[in-house]
């Protein structure tokens, strides 16, 4: 490289990518490209950096400081330990200042905040006595079907006993069981009407069934 010629003009740059293969590159040049590349990127980084002003680090300083609790190493809580004998418990911590942003009054967001709680609360009471209902409900709905199911089955096994009686009655010769609850029954009107026209009371015979 002549020393006429600049290293950071753009036919420098085009020679320096036209790298033929089996040919070594030129370590100064790469090494004046990757210093040039760095304080470009250097650059970049001081102007998006933007510092803080003075103003912005005084109040940064001002809150971190009222934030901390008062210490021992206070002149006057020092000398308030030294008289009192132990430390006292007390608000240690400054109370922070709530700047309110609309027009209502002191107190009026916790007392919408209670509100909000209290109807909450009675929200979820009334959802946990309805899923209460709603349970008793389907434990009783359950209760009948199940009871439901039983008598079915307990007819049913009551029907087929008479059945079993009867044919075992009926093969021992007899005409009619020893009580009328033995053998299956039916009901049916009495041809008959009684003779007294203001009795409207109706009539009925049990026949056994053959």
């Amino acid at each position: 490289m002549s020393d006429d010629e600049d290293y950071m003009s753009s036919t420098f740059m085009e020679k320096m990518n036209d790298v033929k293969p089996g040919v070594n590159s030129s370590r100064i040049a790469q090494r004046s490209l990757k210093i040039h590349a760095n304080r470009l990127a250097a650059e970049e980084r001081q102007q998006n950096e933007k510092p803080k002003n003075r103003e912005q680090m005084e109040k940064n300083r001002r809150e971190e400081g009222i934030s901390k609790p008062i210490g021992s190493y206070k002149p006057g809580m020092s000398l308030g330990i030294k008289r009192e004998g132990s430390q006292t418990e007390g608000i240690k911590e400054p109370i922070s200042i709530q700047v309110k942003a609309n027009r209502s009054g002191v107190g009026h967001e916790e007392e919408q905040n209670e509100k909000q709680r209290q109807v909450c609360e009675a929200h979820m009471e009334r959802m946990m006595k309805r899923a209460r209902m709603e349970e008793s409900l389907a434990v009783d709905f359950r209760n009948k079907k199940r009871m439901h199911a039983l008598q079915k089955q307990i007819i049913s096994d009551i029907q087929q006993a008479r059945s079993a009686c009867q044919q075992m009655d009926l093969s021992a010769g007899k005409d009619v069981p020893e009580h009328f609850w033995f053998w299956p029954i039916y009901s049916s009107k009495l041809p008959e009407t009684s003779d007294n026209e203001d009795d409207d009371n109706e009539h009925f015979t049990y026949n056994y069934s053959n």
